[in-house]
């Protein structure tokens, strides 16, 4: 049952699903990538890096400044997310222990993972 404000035409339950979660895991790892790579990168010179964490850093200005709007917000994030494909791989480079990179890599695979498959299917309701 919806329950219409009909001097506004909107109902309660359409304004449900136009919330987005501002502070959601993606988007806290998204940040915890960037600030890694501003801290890594800091003293390198090379413009693609340069311009990766540029990217990345609109990309979280996006979703913020948008985030009334959610559908543009997440579309124009995801159009520019891909950037962490490049940029992952360049901050691997830099850091001297292998081992950490690997434990690192595994860790957020698996933070993810029980984010978007376990979190979203059980706890969503």
């Amino acid at each position: 049952i919806k329950e219409c404000d009909w001097s506004s035409d909107v109902c309660s339950s359409d304004l449900m699903f136009n919330k987005i979660n501002l502070f959601n895991v993606f988007i806290i790892s998204i940040f915890a990538i960037y600030y890694l790579a501003l801290l890594i990168l800091k003293d390198k010179k090379n413009y693609l890096d340069i311009l990766y964490i540029k990217l990345l850093g609109f990309s979280i200005f996006i979703f913020y400044a948008f985030a009334s709007l959610p559908v543009l917000s997440f579309r124009i994030n995801s159009y520019l997310l891909p950037v962490l494909i490049f940029l992952l791989p360049s901050l691997a480079k830099y850091i001297k222990q292998k081992k950490i990179v690997y434990f690192l890599s595994v860790l957020y695979g698996v933070m993810m993972f029980i984010d978007f498959y376990i979190y979203h299917k059980f706890f969503h309701f």
